[in-house]
């Protein structure tokens, strides 16, 4: 993944409901530059507030760090980071307004828009915008679509001259239910009670 974000200006990432699209690729970018001492500013959209502020939460979860530091988030007139953030997660109408403000997206060097699937004008506006300053100021600035779904064209067709390469699929994401399993006999249960698998 990461080699493929670094040789092309435009990635589409697409997986399955829960397989760590939102949470992992951005830790990937963001530990890729820390092992190479090199200087990062990850922006990562999400639809909706409360996902913003969950997956911001999560990452910093999963490492151990105090959200706001490393890793924060920016929704409505809420913004929880610092000068020291890397890695900000934010609605997709924060970066929209962003974007225009500054009319460069050079602040960034990894834009990772999440969700694209699920179109809303916001989407299609900020989509536009990133196309209209890639090619204008900032060729430099990675770009990835995240999407849970496939047989979404409208971005391919958007952004048609700077794809370079796709990935179609990351791990499948496999469940099993204990419950299901016992039922079926595919676990034992030990004379202690223990569940043995």
């Amino acid at each position: 993944i990461i080699k493929t974000i670094e040789q092309n200006p435009v990635v589409m990432i697409q997986g399955e409901t829960g397989c760590g699209k939102s949470t992992q690729v951005p830790q990937f970018i963001l530990f890729q530059h820390m092992k190479y001492l090199k200087h990062c500013n990850i922006v990562v959209t999400q639809p909706r507030k409360i996902a913003a502020i969950s997956v911001a939460k999560r990452v910093c979860a999963e490492n151990g760090w105090e959200i706001g530091g490393l890793c924060g988030y920016q929704v409505g007139l809420e913004n929880v980071s610092s000068d020291h953030t890397c890695l900000l997660f934010c609605t997709t109408g924060v970066l929209l307004q962003k974007l225009i403000t500054a009319k460069t997206i050079d602040n960034y060097t990894h834009v990772i828009l999440d969700e694209v699937h699920e179109r809303s004008q916001e989407m299609d506006f900020t989509m536009l915008t990133v196309r209209k300053l890639l090619r204008e100021k900032c060729p430099n600035v990675k770009v990835s679509f995240l999407k849970g779904c496939a047989g979404f064209m409208f971005v391919l067709l958007l952004l048609l001259h700077h794809i370079t390469s796709t990935i179609a699929s990351i791990n499948e994401l496999l469940l099993h239910y204990i419950n299901k399993q016992l039922q079926t006999g595919d676990i034992d249960v030990g004379n202690n009670g223990c569940v043995c698998v």
